[in-house]
């Protein structure tokens, strides 16, 4: 990115899962998505895999995660952050703003589309590829 201003998409991606099928397998068959009551993101972590001293999270003054399913299209900020420390690194934590998810999944395949966005300190030098990770934790009824 060459400029400073502010971006909602950086960057973009997409995966599938069935979470019915996870709780079902995990549980022997004893629950299903149906039981689930709340669905909480409780971190997340960018790293990016082809930093250098000029290109890395120091370059980003705010940076922030979205995401949507084909259940729920409107997009929602999971993590974000402001003021990022002027400082070199790879890999960021982004504080949890809009943890319970429930109401973006449903029974069966699920489609997940995932947003990062955020606004430049300064400018990269080349297309920096980064790994969100986010963790979760699923309560049932």
């Amino acid at each position: 990115v060459a400029d400073t201003n502010l971006h909602g998409a950086m960057g973009t991606g997409t995966f599938t899962y069935n979470f019915d099928s996870l709780i079902s397998n995990v549980s022997s068959g004893l629950f299903s998505f149906s039981n689930i009551d709340t669905f909480v993101i409780t971190s997340c972590t960018l790293t990016i895999l082809n930093p250098d001293a000029g290109n890395n999270f120091q370059n980003f003054q705010l940076a922030e995660v979205a995401f949507s399913t084909n259940h729920n299209t409107t997009g929602v900020i999971v993590g974000e952050v402001d003021n990022n420390p002027n400082t070199d690194a790879t890999s960021l934590s982004l504080p949890i703003t809009n943890a319970n998810i429930r109401s973006y999944l449903a029974s069966g395949s699920n489609t997940v589309n995932y947003v990062i966005g955020g606004k430049l300190r300064t400018p990269t030098t080349k297309t920096l590829t980064v790994n969100v990770h986010m963790e979760y934790h699923i309560h049932m009824k």
